[in-house]
């Protein structure tokens, strides 16, 4: 995600760096520990030998929380303290802001999902209601009948008191607002603190089911990638160091990728469900939005092999097999005076 520039035009150093080579008629090599299925397409995979691979990679500790009472355990796992407790620089990754409410079955602690387990469902009107709309069902959970739900939902700030309460000891509080770095032994944040940090011992993600399940069509990759940044703070398994992972889904692929040292697995799952879908990159994707968005999609037409879709929150989405159709007629038409932003291949969708 860094690579993609979030202003107009929303252009990718990938793709930029790919033209370069391809017309000055040299290779273009792309490194990553965790390479996208964008990245995968660009060129033949070169890998390390297994066993180094694997060495490079740090020991992932996975705290099962399903067995939990969701109505008394609050956001941290009975079995967290051993791995933080102690002189251990400790940073822990609660990624709130923007982000939907999870709920779970109080009686049996499962998270509730769609039918097919990849959306979080939200409580509308005394509905369960998938993040996009396309699932509804009584408030009843799948697993075991319950009709009690419980939220699971403790916003960075106040999970720093509690973090405090916990350990006895003050914590440093980083999200993307801050301008300080960490002072203390043991820091909470977003995201943003994987950025702020030059080294860690630990680092935890207190909730990792709300990346998981985040309605975004790269959510693995991208989870998977917070994982990797996780990684490079806690250094290789001959540094000692750890990264824990509290979850209510310890079968998901991110979950086994991480603990086996192998992100292959991540590609192969999305790799699996995206071509089906004609998802990117097996398929193509332009993003419309901005105040002019509406005024540009009149203009658009009806374009065959192209599927409009939207709006949602203010953008369009261009869906089609690959880029020409869509791109032919983006250049034939007439852009409104109004701003419009224009995204191809949208990371967040």
């Amino acid at each position: 995600q860094r690579f993609k520039e979030e202003r107009t035009p929303a252009w990718h150093a990938r793709e930029v760096a790919l033209e370069r080579a391809r017309r000055a008629g040299v290779p273009a090599v792309m490194t990553s520990a965790v390479p996208s299925l964008d990245a995968l397409r660009a060129g033949p995979l070169l890998r390390r030998d297994r066993s180094i691979e694997r060495n490079d990679w740090p020991i992932v500790d996975v705290l099962d929380r399903r067995d939990e009472d969701p109505t008394k355990s609050g956001p941290f796992a009975a079995d967290l303290r051993r791995h933080i407790d102690g002189d251990r620089r400790v940073v822990c990754v609660l990624n709130r802001t923007g982000r939907a409410r999870l709920l779970a079955c109080a009686a049996c602690g499962e998270l509730v999902r769609s039918d097919d387990g990849g959306q979080i469902m939200r409580l509308v009107d005394d509905e369960l209601v998938s993040a996009d709309g396309s699932e509804r069902r009584p408030v009843v959970c799948t697993v075991c009948g319950s009709t009690t739900l419980k939220t699971l939902r403790v916003g960075v700030e106040r999970a720093r008191e509690e973090l405090e309460a916990f350990l006895g000891e003050p914590v440093d509080e980083i999200t993307a607002a801050s301008e300080q770095r960490p002072q203390q032994r043991v820091a909470i944040g977003t995201e943003a603190v994987l950025h702020r940090v030059d080294r860690a011992d630990v680092v935890v993600f207190l909730d990792f089911d709300q990346e998981l399940l985040a309605v975004r069509q790269r959510a693995a990759e991208q989870a998977m990638a917070m994982i990797s940044q996780a990684a490079r703070l806690v250094g290789g398994r001959g540094s000692g160091g750890r990264v824990v992972v509290q979850t209510r889904q310890p079968e998901h692929e991110v979950i086994l990728a991480a603990g086996r040292s192998d992100p292959s697995l991540v590609a192969v799952a999305e790799r699996d469900r995206r071509r089906p879908l004609r998802l990117p990159p097996y398929g193509a994707q332009v993003s419309i939005s901005g105040e002019g968005a509406a005024a540009l999609i009149d203009s658009f037409g009806t374009v065959e092999g192209v599927q409009v879709r939207g709006p949602l929150d203010g953008r369009w989405l261009l869906r089609a097999e690959s880029y020409n159709p869509i791109l032919d007629r983006l250049a034939e038409i007439e852009r409104p005076v109004a701003r419009v932003r224009i995204d191809v291949d949208p990371l967040r969708v």
